[in-house]
């Protein structure tokens, strides 16, 4: 049976909401419970045993089953980026469309964006998560790429430090630029979280790109380059409309 799942890059493993399946073939090890700030997930680690995912079969993999989260997820599960990390994926979500490959097949395309992605760990995870730079009102800041949540995420630490508004769930950015991307006016969603999430150091993760900003671009992740590309998406070709017959 297939199942529509969801691609994060920012955790490795496969992670499955357990009330969406009726698993035989998943072997539980331990409880795990994660704590983010005020979000609460509690979830079960195991082995699930004869699965598919991007086209290649496994005989048994890691796998979370998520048994409750005060965080929602709008989609059945997430596919960790364990499973493509010697893989490029081209994600085009304007035209709903995945095209994935062997990374010495794929060449990006000669109007794309390389961003590098920097691995680093953090404080409450046991394995590095990638970020890169880019600048909001012409101030640098460290980012995440999210593909599975509509809005943009913002600190209310950053939100303040531009003069925004945090008494409230959105604020509005005037400008967010990754290389020569630009998208102005763009409502973004306040997540006191992302701090919780922020690596070791001086640094601290304080912008989320999400689908808002990305729904409109071709994302290519090239997990073997620790980079990921960006180019505007084509439109979606439409069908020739039939003449009319003139009298």
């Amino acid at each position: 049976q297939s199942h529509w799942l969801a691609l994060d890059i920012t955790q490795p493993y496969l992670i499955l909401k357990e009330n969406e399946f009726n698993l035989t073939n998943f072997a539980p090890t331990r409880i795990v419970s994660i704590v983010q700030g005020n979000n609460e997930m509690l979830m079960e680690d195991g082995y699930i045993k004869n699965i598919s995912i991007l086209g290649t079969d496994y005989d048994e993999t890691h796998c979370s089953l998520l048994k409750s989260s005060s965080r929602k997820y709008h989609c059945k599960g997430l596919i960790g980026r364990n499973y493509y990390k010697n893989t490029v994926l081209t994600m085009d979500f304007k035209n709903s469309a995945l095209a994935f490959a062997d990374d010495d097949k794929i060449q990006p395309l000669p109007n794309s964006s390389k961003i590098p992605l920097v691995f680093k760990n953090t404080e409450n995870l046991d394995y590095q998560t990638p970020y890169f730079y880019g600048t909001i009102d012409s101030v640098k800041v460290l980012m995440s790429l999210n593909t599975c949540d509509r809005f943009s995420e913002i600190s209310p630490e950053l939100a303040q430090e531009l003069n925004y508004d945090i008494d409230q769930e959105y604020v509005k950015i005037k400008e967010l630029q990754v290389q020569q991307f630009r998208t102005t006016s763009l409502k973004c969603k306040i997540n006191e979280n992302l701090l919780y999430s922020s690596p070791k150091g001086d640094e601290i993760l304080e912008f989320s790109v999400g689908l808002d900003v990305l729904q409109d671009r071709l994302v290519t992740i090239n997990m073997p380059d620790s980079c990921f590309y960006l180019e505007k998406a084509p439109k979606t070709p439409k069908e020739p409309q039939a003449q009319k017959n003139q009298k």
